[in-house]
């Protein structure tokens, strides 16, 4: 007899939307607080920034999920803010391993602007990945 083809059990390539496998719901969850210079100027600014931009650092996940489903971990990233403008974005850990993940986060974080009256300095932030079947 034939095995159906949901019998392979998931032998092969693709996404596990076209397998109709459960969905993956991922989620990067902000650190409360990174590293911030003493001089940075108003945290709660930095803090407002980062939870408003975390969505692209999600977009970069889902992205590597569809490669490495197993994909999880945390990655902190340091940049400098000058005039409102980030610079100098380098990866301090990654516990993912992934580096096609942290290159896709320190682009989205050069683009990023932070209110140039209030933020001035280096910062150092965690973001943390996972994904769950649902």
């Amino acid at each position: 007899e034939a095995a159906d083809i949901g019998d392979l059990g998931g032998v092969g390539g693709g996404s596990s939307e076209l397998a109709g496998g459960p969905k993956i719901v991922a989620s990067v969850s902000v650190g409360e607080s990174g590293t911030v210079d003493e001089d940075i100027g108003d945290e709660g600014a930095v803090r407002t920034v980062v939870k408003r931009f975390a969505g692209q650092l999600q977009y970069c996940y889902e992205s590597r999920l569809k490669a490495v489903p197993s994909l999880q971990g945390r990655v902190e990233v340091g940049w400098s803010v000058f005039e409102g403008k980030v610079s100098g974005v380098y990866i301090v850990s990654n516990s993912t391993g992934d580096s096609e993940l942290a290159s896709c986060i320190e682009k989205k974080i050069r683009r990023w602007t932070f209110p140039a009256d209030k933020v001035e300095g280096d910062i150092s932030w965690p973001f943390v990945f996972k994904a769950k079947s649902g």
